[in-house]
């Protein structure tokens, strides 16, 4: 890097090659967040219409133990998804508890 800060024409000319490439990745991962709330509303929906229509049958430990290693599996894959899931989930709890409670 030259002396005033500002980057050489070689860095210009690695910038302007990489920067397309950046950004299709970064409109990449806001389209799978996109479709991955899209995909989750959609679930949301249809389970607070099942849980209106169908009674629920008592909760057994054997899903209880598939749905924690379920999100424990995507947060050891990524990070972010984990977060995603987490604040997902609280969202949902909230929707279905108000529902319940109303």
């Amino acid at each position: 890097m030259p002396e005033n800060g500002s980057p050489g024409k070689e860095q210009q000319n690695q910038l302007k090659f990489l920067y397309p490439w950046y950004k299709e990745e970064v409109f990449r991962r806001r389209e799978r967040m996109m479709s991955l709330t899209a995909n989750a509303s959609g679930v949301l929906v249809l389970v607070l219409v099942i849980v209106q229509v169908f009674p629920a049958p008592p909760t057994s430990p054997t899903t209880a133990v598939l749905v924690c290693l379920g999100v424990v599996w995507a947060w050891m894959r990524d990070v972010s998804v984990g977060i995603y899931l987490a604040g997902l989930a609280g969202l949902t709890s909230l929707v279905i508890a108000a529902v319940l409670l109303r």
